[in-house]
C-alpha cells in the first residue's frame, strides 16, 4: 500500500467521520481506524527494508566477486553483472541461480552472435556478426542515441508514454545458454519496482537507456573486432 492510497482512505474515513458523528466521538474512532492502518503497514515497510539489505548485499557480493579478471567495464543489476575485458577480448557474465549461487559464463568476443536492446519487449537498437548496428522502428526511430529513441516512443500512432522494462538480450554461441538478459530498470524481485513502469521523459529511463546505449557500444565494438580478427 503507497502513500498515495493510504492518504485518500485517511481522508475518505476522515470526512465521512465528521459529517456523521459529533467531533469527540469521531475523533476517538478515527484514531483507532489509523492506528490500525499503520499496523496494516508495517509489514510493508519491514518487507521492504529486507529486500533493500538484500539487494545492496547481492550487488556489492557480484561487484567483489572474480576481481582477478580486472574488467576495464561492468554493470550489476540486483541478480545479474555484465563485464568485459579488451585487451582479452573476453565478455563475462555472473547470475544468481535459485540457490543463490553465481553462475559464471566466459565467452571471447568471436562468440557473441548477436546483441540488441528491447523496450517493453519491443527491439530498438540491434546488431549482429558480420551486421552494423540498426535500429528497428519505433515510430520510425533508428540509431540516433538516447534522445532518439526517447522522442521516437510517442511518435506514430503508439503513444507510448510509460516504459516498464529496458532489456539487452545477447546471443552466443554456446548451445547450452545461448542467449542471456540484462534488466536495465528494477525488475520485480528488487527495490524500486514499479509494476505501472516509468515515464518515457523521466530521470530513470534516461540514466537506464543511457547504460543500455552504452553497453550496445560496447557490444557493437566486441563483434566488428571479432570480425577483424577473423578477416
Amino acid at each position: 500500500m503507497n502513500n498515495k492510497v493510504l492518504f485518500y482512505i485517511l481522508y475518505g474515513v476522515l470526512t465521512a467521520f465528521f459529517y456523521f458523528m459529533d467531533g469527540w466521538r469521531a475523533f476517538a474512532v478515527i484514531l483507532t481506524i489509523l492506528g490500525v492502518l499503520l499496523l496494516a503497514t508495517e509489514p510493508y515497510k519491514i518487507r521492504n527494508k529486507q529486500l533493500a539489505n538484500k539487494f545492496r548485499n547481492n550487488v556489492e557480493t557480484l561487484k567483489e566477486y572474480d576481481k582477478d579478471f580486472k574488467a576495464d567495464g561492468s554493470f550489476t543489476n540486483y541478480n545479474k553483472e555484465i563485464s568485459f575485458n579488451e585487451s582479452k577480448g573476453i565478455l563475462k557474465l555472473y547470475e544468481r541461480n535459485e540457490q543463490n549461487e553465481i553462475i559464471e559464463f566466459s565467452y571471447p568476443f568471436s562468440q557473441i552472435v548477436e546483441s540488441s536492446i528491447a523496450l517493453d519487449n519491443e527491439t530498438v537498437l540491434k546488431t549482429a556478426r558480420g551486421e552494423q548496428i540498426t535500429g528497428a522502428a519505433i515510430g520510425g526511430v533508428l540509431a540516433g542515441g538516447v534522445g532518439a529513441i526517447i522522442g521516437g516512443l510517442s511518435s506514430g500512432s503508439k503513444q507510448v508514454t510509460m516504459v516498464k522494462s529496458i532489456t539487452m538480450k545477447i546471443t552466443v554461441e554456446d548451445f547450452k545458454n545461448p542467449v542471456h538478459y540484462i534488466d536495465f530498470l528494477p525488475g520485480h524481485d528488487s527495490p524500486g519496482y514499479n509494476p505501472v513502469g516509468y515515464k518515457k521523459d523521466s530521470d530513470i529511463i534516461k540514466t537506464a537507456l543511457k547504460k543500455a546505449e552504452y553497453w550496445q557500444g560496447v557490444m557493437d565494438l566486441a563483434i566488428r573486432k571479432a570480425n577483424q580478427v577473423a578477416h
